[in-house]
């Protein structure tokens, strides 16, 4: 990337260095889970971007500013802000009024307006689908999660979960489909499900890349509640705190908090 950055700059090429900054906000923010450091670079891509008139880098950049304010430090009404300004600016952007949606939907539920968050992230999805995005109306289960989990009906979160997880499948993706696996068995686990937990614990295990730090948190985490349930003890709580330790690598707050917690 950052061979590409260099030359991208010597080019004065503005399309590419929107799409190299984006993906090394992604390989910072998405991957390794410093998302106060991807979010320089995705606002270098939005610039970039929004000079050259380059529409769907610009999308993929606003997406992932708005990924960044539901998952990472940033407080929730600044959160919400953002997403309302970016929302405002968008008129006749119909993609990047969905993705707004659906990342404020995760924040609105955050401070507890669980009517407002189904609307919105029924809205995003809606939106996503109309556009012919499968792959994002499948990844929007990871906000479905938050939002349903936060309101206390894990079956919901499940439910749509599985379709996610249906979806990414039957097209051979794999770097979503690790982290709807780990939500997946974590709602499982929440629902008593233990053994079917444990099997998308397994799966989120196998799809995930060794870097990607928040499916490494996701499937030690789910794994150690399902063998504490079990009697497992020790292995359970070796799990749980190896999870807390890849989860303090990054500046992912919630994750660290649900990682402490479980264990």
């Amino acid at each position: 990337i950052r061979e590409a950055l260099r030359a991208c700059e010597e080019l004065g090429d503005d399309y590419s260095l929107a799409q190299a900054w984006n993906l090394k906000g992604r390989l910072d923010g998405s991957v390794f889970g410093r998302l106060g450091a991807a979010e320089g670079a995705w606002h270098e891509a939005l610039r970039f971007a929004e000079r050259g008139g380059f529409g769907s880098e610009k999308a993929e950049s606003v997406s992932w500013l708005l990924i960044s304010a539901t998952f990472g430090p940033l407080p929730v009404e600044r959160g919400i802000e953002r997403c309302k300004e970016f929302a405002g600016a968008a008129a006749g952007e119909p993609a990047t009024q969905a993705f707004c949606s659906c990342e404020r939907a995760v924040l609105e539920a955050m401070r507890g307006d669980f009517d407002t968050a189904r609307e919105l992230l029924a809205a995003g999805r809606r939106a996503l689908d109309e556009l012919g995005q499968p792959v994002w109306v499948a990844v929007t289960g990871q906000e479905a999660f938050f939002v349903e989990m936060l309101a206390g009906d894990p079956a919901a979160a499940a439910r749509t979960l599985r379709q996610s997880y249906e979806t990414l499948s039957g097209m051979g993706e794999r770097s979503f489909r690790s982290t709807i696996a780990g939500l997946l068995a974590h709602a499982l686990c929440e629902l008593g499900e233990d053994d079917e937990a444990d099997q998308f614990s397994r799966a989120c295990e196998e799809a995930a890349a060794e870097e990607d730090v928040f499916s490494q948190v996701l499937w030690r985490s789910a794994r150690a509640k399902v063998l504490a349930r079990r009697g497992e003890a020790d292995a359970a709580e070796a799990a749980a705190r190896k999870a807390v330790a890849i989860a303090e690598r990054t500046d992912l707050v919630n994750t660290q908090a649900d990682a402490l917690l479980d264990l």
